[in-house]
């Protein structure tokens, strides 16, 4: 699946989850249950950086772990 970094953002954003009983556990776990890759495209910055899954700071820093677990796994690639 192609997407922009930007979009990196809402699928690993906590409140889109709070439904689920296992919350964003639960729900980006169904995404990648069946080995998708996401591709990432970049974006510029407000300050014209960039942005990588090597450097994306997500609104909700809990989940910026399991976004460079899925980097290090090789399921989310930069384009």
């Amino acid at each position: 699946m192609a997407l922009g970094a930007n979009n990196l953002n809402n699928i690993f954003d906590s409140k889109y989850y709070q439904h689920l009983g296992g919350g964003a556990f639960e729900g980006i776990g169904k995404l990648f249950k069946n080995n998708i890759q996401l591709y990432l495209y970049p974006m510029l910055s407000e300050n014209n950086t960039v942005i990588t899954s090597q450097n994306i700071q997500l609104e909700d820093e809990e989940l910026q772990p399991i976004v460079e677990y899925f980097v290090s796994q090789k399921q989310i690639f930069d384009i």
